[in-house]
């Protein structure tokens, strides 16, 4: 899950299988909500639905649809190779989706 605080955007990287390894991008953008909550959408035209977040041990916990998980936060070093060119892809996207919205 990459977090882009200035866009107020959030791409999250679904693993949809492993052999092959399939991974899709889910692009959401999202809003301030409360100090525990943000609200996020998954179109800039859709309508915002509510969803609790907490830190705890240093983790980011987001509740969303039910279920909670959590994650730690990785540095640059870290990031897997393929990632800065797939996130870069996936805001172009984002890009022309808010100029048809």
């Amino acid at each position: 899950m990459c977090i882009d605080e200035v866009r107020r955007r959030i791409v999250c990287f679904v693993h949809i299988s492993v052999d092959p390894v399939k991974v899709v991008p889910m692009r959401m953008w999202y809003e301030p909500d409360s100090s525990a909550s943000i609200k996020v959408r998954h179109k800039p035209t859709d309508e915002a639905r509510s969803n609790a977040y907490r830190f705890e041990d240093g983790k980011l916990i987001w509740k969303w649809v039910g279920s909670e998980y959590g994650w730690d936060r990785a540095s640059p070093e870290n990031h897997p190779d393929w990632l800065n060119e797939r996130l870069g892809h996936a805001h172009a996207k984002m890009d022309e989706t808010e100029k048809g919205a």
